[in-house]
């Protein structure tokens, strides 16, 4: 079975919050907050625990919006609007609200410029990317309807 892992994605207006990723893996890029599943959590579950390990914050709307398979793994992403508590730097990810037309692209994955565009229009989606090392090779994706 694939690990399970999740990226967790604000929106709030015109605004989308991100976190610059500061160790491990994908050191140096912005992304969604998220990580892997543990095995007695629902993925829901995980990724508030993430996004509040991550940010300080626990969502109070999250919502799954897509979901992508990889070739070890299966990412669910979800998206929130509102949050309590405060949001902050963690040792893992620096926290940012970056105008939603205004994306650090040159700095996210390479498959974000593909499927971001897709949540920011409210759409939700399945897909499959591959990758042979860093470089994508191919996609396929299906909006729900």
């Amino acid at each position: 079975m694939k690990k399970q892992t999740s990226i967790i994605i604000g929106l709030k207006d015109d605004k989308v919050l991100l976190g610059m990723k500061k160790r491990g893996f994908g050191e140096g890029y912005w992304n969604g907050f998220g990580g892997k599943r543990n095995e007695s959590e629902t993925m829901t579950e995980a990724a508030l625990r993430e996004v509040e390990e991550e940010a300080g914050i626990l969502p109070t709307d999250l919502k799954e919006v897509g979901i992508i398979e990889f070739d070890t793994f299966t990412t669910h992403i979800y998206t929130f609007s509102n949050y309590e508590g405060k949001l902050a730097e963690t040792e893992e990810m620096k926290p940012e609200w970056f105008d939603r037309n205004n994306l650090p692209y040159d700095k996210m994955w390479e498959g974000d410029k593909i499927w971001f565009p897709l949540v920011l229009d409210g759409k939700c989606f399945n897909a499959e990317f591959i990758f042979e090392g860093k470089t994508l090779t191919e996609c396929h994706i299906r909006i729900r309807k």
